[in-house]
């Protein structure tokens, strides 16, 4: 029996689930069946409506809030995925397949002669990228993984370089390190990216994850997690390029409250990277260098960030910037 076109325009770990007949289609009930079942586990409070705690995506909350009363009903949080079927059905036939991933790759590659392949890329490489809400949002049309997906298919369109989110919202590093084989080795990955560390600091801090009982993860179980995973990546064959966790609030001065914690933990993902002969991609750095120049008034949202933490349009065109230079990739 010939096996089944995959499904590469959504992360692997996504399809499994959402597939449900197994037949390589996604039909938008199957879609917003997989997004629907998300509801009841986000739902720590067992309120019957989603705060920002439990659904970490301004935008989209905002964007779906009919009522204004900053929480997603079920029907709400529903509305949010539905609105983003029709992007990844791009050939429009009804059903999300592996032509959709050709088709979009084709709109931007159209007409181009690949250049030759920078630095360590090869032809076929897969790159995943493990994270939290941050890189679950960069596969969105303007995320930071799309973005940088575009730029490489439209400089080198006949390499086949496929970029992989492995993003879910709310987690830290322990919660990384327990889907690491599924999400990232079994997608057979050349390059991982790990961007993760703004929940282990902000949920030391975070009123409504501190107030459920929950923590952010200890310097020293952040640091054993890093490794250990980079340590697993690596037998399977493939690079890790570390990034340091962000910003928790814009402000360029160090006066966001959870400035130094953020600091500690950016200099443990420095460590690491140097300890396992990592690449590291130091996005803290890049954003607190960024910062001081743009935002002067010293504002705590708006110039990278939409509330502080999740990346506005301007936040996810630099990170991708950054991770195309990380490739060695043209930005421009």
């Amino acid at each position: 029996e010939p096996e089944l076109p995959r499904i590469t325009i959504l992360p692997d770990h996504m399809v499994r689930e959402m597939d449900v007949d197994g037949n390589a289609e996604i039909t938008e009930a199957e879609f917003l069946g997989f997004w629907s079942a998300q509801f009841d586990p986000s739902d720590e409070n067992k309120d019957g409506e989603l705060d920002i705690a439990e659904f970490p995506h301004e935008g989209a909350l905002k964007g779906a809030d009919k009522n204004n009363d900053s929480k997603l009903t079920r029907e709400e949080h529903k509305e949010v995925y539905r609105s983003q079927f029709p992007g990844l059905d791009v050939d429009k036939d009804g059903v999300i397949t592996a032509k959709d991933k050709k088709q979009k790759t084709a709109q931007k590659t159209s007409g181009n002669k690949s250049a030759p392949l920078p630095g360590t890329l090869k032809k076929h490489d897969r790159i995943v990228f493990l994270g939290d809400s941050i890189t679950a949002a960069g596969v969105r049309p303007k995320g930071y993984i799309t973005l940088a997906s575009n730029r490489i298919s439209q400089l080198y369109p006949d390499a086949n370089i496929e970029l992989i989110g492995a993003g879910i919202g709310g987690h830290k590093v322990p919660d990384c390190q327990k889907r690491l084989q599924t999400d990232v080795i079994e997608q057979n990955p050349d390059i991982v990216f790990i961007y993760i560390g703004i929940n282990d600091v902000w949920h030391w801090t975070h009123p409504k994850v501190v107030a459920r009982g929950k923590k952010g993860t200890t310097p020293e179980e952040f640091e054993s997690g890093l490794t250990d995973m980079i340590k697993k990546i690596n037998a399977a064959g493939a690079r890790v390029i570390l990034c340091t966790p962000t910003v928790i609030g814009e402000k360029p001065d160090g006066s966001n409250p959870d400035d130094a914690k953020l600091d500690e933990y950016a200099a443990i993902s420095r460590k690491v990277a140097k300890q396992t002969d990592s690449q590291l991609l130091d996005l803290r750095k890049e954003f607190v260098g960024y910062l001081k120049k743009h935002n002067t008034d010293k504002q705590e949202e708006g110039i990278l960030t939409s509330d502080r933490v999740h990346l506005n349009d301007t936040g996810n065109q630099l990170v991708s910037d950054l991770v195309l230079q990380a490739l060695s990739v043209s930005a421009k």
